[in-house]
């Protein structure tokens, strides 16, 4: 990479900054009562620690995620495809259950937080390393098995859950859902003091990752440890995952958002500032913004959904979209500039047209993750039943399946109507692709 493409990067990289220390300024002082200490010292202590936790947070899953995807090797995968989150989830409700929330273990905070980290620690290293060595690195088979892992792992929790006492599971319910509205700031220390650790433990590892991206053949033929550096690596990733669920929920899923948004801007292999520029991203806070910005009472609504899909999506129909362009022959376009047309004439009517069979597919792939999304949207929505507005909290069909499922008792018209909204939102989908193919067709055959 030459040196001003590294300049580049590293003024996008200020831009970036910068534009997380205006998220944060504004998150702090807008709507905030400076006449009266006492309002403005209480306003403090309540931002303050929920502001840390949100950059520690956006930190531990963007750098995480970008580690993990390149260890996988593949830019659509997070942690939470293979059940780091389901793992978590899992090992905190068994400890609740076994020792019970009144335990010396469950009431502290950080003594909690230690244990669930150590298990973790121990039996996502043991699983995954098993799990990429017998697949050989595999991707398919490794998010086949992860797949698999995550619906395991999600069943014993909710199977723990069931028998759990009502009163434990009430304590326990807040720390299993993901909200930025309620977080655990007790942990703070402990998650700063963890994360440096990790850092400073994995510093020869992360320098390695540049190398690691070769593959396991060219690493291991430039004398690198391979199977050493990844299992590491993966116990770095899992102790990220971890703070980020033990203080705001799982949400790993959010990774992929901020991860390629990093790789798309940067366009850059070096991964110090891929890292960086990932947990940069994941800084500048969406929903404080949208409530300080509209003075809301919270910034989830339909809005915050809207701008949060935009950005899941647009990776993918740029990268697919891009390809297609690509993949037009050159003569098409050499021959309409040697007619005399313009280059935005050339682009739109020439190699937009020859392109949009692929453009097309890319559309449909984004839209059809939009549609089928329910993770991402139930953390910036609201997940309140409510008539569509652009500022209020809703509630979407995915989410609203994935909120009433657990509670639908089997046969009932309750899941009937559950399976229902599964079928429309199939047909929405279905009908899409009939619409975009029709008009590719026509298109063609005029």
């Amino acid at each position: 990479m030459n040196t001003v493409a590294i300049r580049a990067n590293r003024r996008k990289l200020l831009i970036l900054a910068f534009l997380v220390l205006l998220c944060a300024a504004g998150y702090m002082l807008v709507e905030v009562n400076f006449s009266n200490p006492k309002l403005l010292a209480y306003a403090m202590k309540i931002r303050t620690p929920k502001l840390i936790v949100m950059l520690i947070t956006a930190f531990s899953i963007g750098g995480a995620s970008l580690v993990f995807q390149s260890i996988i090797n593949n830019t659509i995968v997070t942690p939470c495809l293979l059940g780091m989150n389901s793992l978590y989830t899992l090992i905190h409700t068994a400890v609740v259950f076994f020792l019970g929330s009144a335990s010396v273990v469950a009431s502290n905070a950080n003594l909690s937080f230690a244990v669930d980290v150590v298990l973790m620690g121990i039996a996502a290293t043991v699983i995954y390393s098993w799990i990429f060595k017998k697949t050989k690195h595999n991707v398919l088979y490794v998010l086949l098995v992860g797949t698999v892992l995550t619906s395991f792992f999600s069943s014993i929790q909710t199977t723990l859950t069931r028998v759990m006492d009502p009163n434990e599971y009430d304590s326990l319910l807040n720390t299993l859902v993901a909200s930025f509205s309620n977080i655990n700031s007790e942990i703070i220390v402990f998650s700063l003091i963890l994360l440096a650790s990790v850092i400073f433990a994995l510093r020869k590892e992360l320098a390695l990752l540049d190398v690691l991206t070769l593959g396991k053949e060219q690493a291991i033929n430039l004398g690198v440890d391979y199977d050493r550096c990844i299992r590491r690596l993966l116990l770095g990733v899992t102790l990220c995952i971890a703070v980020a669920t033990a203080m705001v929920g799982p949400i790993s899923f959010l990774g992929l958002i901020i991860a390629n948004l990093s790789r798309q801007l940067l366009k850059t292999f070096r991964h110090t500032q891929l890292v960086l520029g990932s947990a940069l991203f994941g800084m500048i806070v969406l929903v404080p913004a949208i409530r300080n910005l509209f003075h809301l009472s919270s910034g989830a609504c339909l809005l915050a959904a809207m701008i949060v899909l935009a950005i899941m999506i647009l990776p993918s129909i740029i990268n697919v979209s891009e390809t297609a362009l690509r993949a037009v022959p050159k003569e098409y376009e050499e021959a309409s500039l040697a007619l005399g047309a313009a280059e935005m004439e050339t682009y739109f009517r020439v190699s937009v047209h020859a392109a949009r069979s692929g453009i097309a597919a890319a559309v449909v792939l984004g839209v059809g993750r939009a549609i089928g999304e329910a993770m991402a949207i139930i953390l910036v929505a609201g997940n309140v039943s409510n008539m569509p507005g652009l500022f209020t909290p809703v509630r979407f069909l995915t989410t609203g399946i994935i909120s009433g499922m657990a509670y639908a008792s089997v046969g009932s018209l309750y899941q009937q109507a559950l399976y229902s909204i599964g079928l429309v939102l199939f047909l929405f989908i279905m009908l899409i692709n009939v619409f975009l193919n029709v008009c590719v067709k026509n298109r063609k055959e005029g």
